[in-house]
């Protein structure tokens, strides 16, 4: 029973670290998402602004440009942060396998006793 008392405080232990990591990441990603979000869009809107007087064409037509080109760009970066995530819970499922394995030797060395 101590067995899966350790494990289930291993447990514990380990899902409040993530649940602390995950909250902090994200607190922190938020408030850099807010501010990056404000500063590109005064800089699209300037940038649009400027290349519509250079090139002469409509501020719409360039608005359309733009935002095909960001949809792109949240496509990539999307897909590179779904695809680079490390695994989670690495200790416990280390130790459950050391525990699978003692588990077996031991059903082995009860077979060769009896």
């Amino acid at each position: 029973m101590t067995l899966v008392a350790s494990r289930l405080a291993l447990i514990e232990i380990e899902s409040k670290e993530f649940a602390n990591e995950t909250i902090r990441r994200t607190s922190l990603l938020l408030v850099a998402s807010c501010l990056i979000f404000f500063a590109w869009a005064l800089f699209l809107v300037s940038s649009i602004a400027w290349i519509a007087e250079l090139t002469e064409l409509p501020w719409s037509q360039i608005t359309l440009y733009m935002a095909m080109l960001h949809l792109l760009g949240a496509l990539v970066f999307s897909r590179m942060a779904s695809s680079s995530r490390a695994p989670s819970f690495s200790a416990t499922r280390a130790e459950f396998k050391k525990d699978r394995e003692w588990i077996k030797n031991c059903e082995k060395t009860q077979k060769s006793n009896n």
